[in-house]
């Protein structure tokens, strides 16, 4: 599919939208939809305001590949308006969408669409995964929300409030490393396949062919793409060239690739926080659980504080506990309450324990406001992470890295001169003024 940006807002007659059944999703009236727009020859996002409960029962149950007629205006996705604020346009560049359709005017076309060997295999991925996140919705919470987003990659609304929690205690990239659970589901194909006496070579062989399909029934994303071409180039060398790839060549081989089709992976904080500690995970393997508690801290901090402005002063403390318990009992808790129906209530009990916990901690008033730190002090802290791993005199990049934090933070929250800013609250201007003899 072509990216090509429409700079003016144009009109959209009866055209085609091919729709998979798991990229949609209804929030009350609107309708979200990512789909391939026929006669724009690309990904865009659309939207549309249902008018009639009916409408919206009948939409709530597409569950295979259609077509949409659709009436509306084409535009290009535009820039957040003030600094600092989301920029949903670089997120959906990510994900090689650069235009939106509002659409006025929609139809479910009767007629199937026309397409190839190859995209009807992978249509008919998505409508499994479709019938499998229904089937996930019906189980009961935090277990439904846990096993979409770990599972398949998908973030359920009923989810979003835990999310916003664990976001509050700067533990994101426990979901950016979400693609760890893909090791657990290649022991288990292993161990059922080696139980019907299936030998390695076969066994390897089927695992090459289903990781495709499993990055395609987990939502593509970023790190479950990162871990499942890891294991596949893993496999891949070890059977043809009978060599085991280092895991570091072949996450550097995977980024490689992974940037050549998506060049603006870079700007998303999944992505840089997958890959970044994907990487510290590799080297220190043979740390404490401890050791490398902090060294993911350390490497993962100045990140977060680039795109989310805060930090948890539990952060670090509940990061260490929480690595090995998401490693051994989250992940552990999620397959087995999805595979083994008897079990579900145990690991959703377990779940259930875990999240409140989460909650509580999180509601705690122990969240900074740090600021938006300049993008040099991000290279910075990051580039003093890696000096430890060869420093022989440690304290001195210490005392450099907690200096350099006080200080941007002290700059940030007491700037030494006066600013006028300009909000736009979305109904109007606002102006802020911000005199710094009265912040001293």
């Amino acid at each position: 599919m072509q990216q090509r940006r429409i700079d003016h807002r144009v009109d959209v007659v009866q055209n085609r939208l091919i729709l998979n059944p798991d990229e949609y999703q209804i929030d009350g009236d609107l309708l979200k939809i990512s789909g391939s727009w026929v006669e724009g020859r690309q990904k865009v996002q659309a939207y549309y305001r249902i008018d009639t409960k009916k409408e919206k029962e009948s939409l709530k149950k597409i569950a295979t590949v259609k077509t949409l007629i659709v009436t509306g205006k084409a535009a290009a996705i535009q820039a957040p308006t003030n600094e600092n604020q989301f920029d949903y346009r670089n997120f959906m560049l990510s994900k090689k969408v650069v235009n939106t359709i509002q659409i006025s005017k929609l139809e479910v076309s009767s007629v199937r669409p026309n397409l190839g060997l190859a995209a009807r295999i992978f249509a008919a991925t998505h409508s499994l995964r479709k019938q499998i996140l229904n089937h996930f919705a019906k189980m009961p919470a935090p277990l439904s929300g846990y096993s979409q987003i770990l599972l398949l990659g998908y973030y359920a609304q009923n989810f979003s409030q835990q999310i916003e929690q664990i976001n509050k205690l700067g533990l994101l990239h426990l979901f950016s490393l979400s693609g760890m659970h893909v090791f657990y589901l290649l022991g288990a194909t292993r161990f059922v396949l080696g139980y019907m006496h299936v030998t390695r070579e076969t066994c390897d062989d089927v695992i090459l062919l289903l990781l495709p399909f499993y990055a395609i029934l987990g939502g593509l994303s970023s790190s479950l793409v990162r871990a499942v071409m890891m294991a596949w180039l893993t496999i891949l060398s070890n059977k043809f060239w009978n060599n085991t790839l280092n895991g570091i060549d072949a996450e550097a081989i995977v980024l490689l690739l992974h940037l050549f089709y998506s060049p603006a992976l870079v700007l998303s904080m999944g992505a840089q926080l997958s890959y970044l500690l994907t990487f510290v995970l590799m080297t220190g393997k043979r740390m404490s659980k401890f050791k490398l508690g902090l060294k993911m801290n350390g490497y993962s901090l100045p990140l977060i504080l680039w795109h989310t402005f805060r930090w948890n002063i539990l952060t670090i403390g509940i990061a260490i506990l929480i690595v090995p318990l998401f490693e051994w009992v989250i992940i552990p808790s999620v397959l087995i309450g999805v595979l083994m129906p008897h079990l579900t209530f145990l690991c959703n009990k377990i779940l259930f324990l875990i999240t409140k916990g989460i909650e509580i901690t999180a509601a705690l008033p122990l969240n900074i406001v740090f600021g938006k730190p300049p993008l040099i002090c991000v290279l910075f802290w990051i580039g003093l992470m890696f000096a430890l791993e060869i420093a022989t005199n440690k304290k001195v990049i210490y005392l450099m890295g907690l200096t350099s934090y006080l200080l941007i933070g002290g700059m940030i929250k007491f700037p030494l001169h006066d600013e006028i800013v300009f909000l736009d609250i979305g109904q109007g201007d606002c102006t802020l003024l911000n005199d710094d003899s009265i912040a001293r």
